[in-house]
């Protein structure tokens, strides 16, 4: 398609399911073993990574990007195009203890988020 276009469809179909493949209710189901997703609503989900056998947030809000939620897409089976980031977005019944992860800023090639760079553990 032309360039631009892909973020523009991916949104249609988003706000149509019956557009596309997009399937909400898989997305509970989205655990590898080192992320995760948690509270999804049917349009978005809490990112999750296990460290230290326990399971924590993660915060970039300023780094955080469309090339990071691509990875962690891919890295739960997901198709990777279709992977958007949303700011400031609350889900009911969600919180964490503690933040895992901060300032993750992704290039796009990583297979995990734990490979991206980031502020430490």
């Amino acid at each position: 398609g032309a360039e631009g276009t892909e973020t523009l469809r991916y949104r249609e179909e988003m706000r149509d399911p019956e557009l596309s493949s997009f399937d909400p209710e898989r997305c509970p189901s989205g655990d590898n073993g080192v992320a995760r997703l948690s509270g999804c609503d049917g349009k978005a989900c809490v990112l999750s990574v296990l460290h230290d056998g326990h399971w924590g947030g993660v915060c970039g809000e300023d780094s955080f990007s469309e090339a990071s939620a691509g990875v962690v897409c891919g890295s739960l089976g997901f198709t990777e195009h279709r992977a958007e980031f949303v700011k400031g977005v609350q889900l009911k019944g969600v919180s964490h203890h503690r933040s895992w992860l901060s300032g993750v800023r992704c290039s796009g090639d990583e297979d995990q988020i734990t490979e991206c760079r980031h502020g430490g553990w």
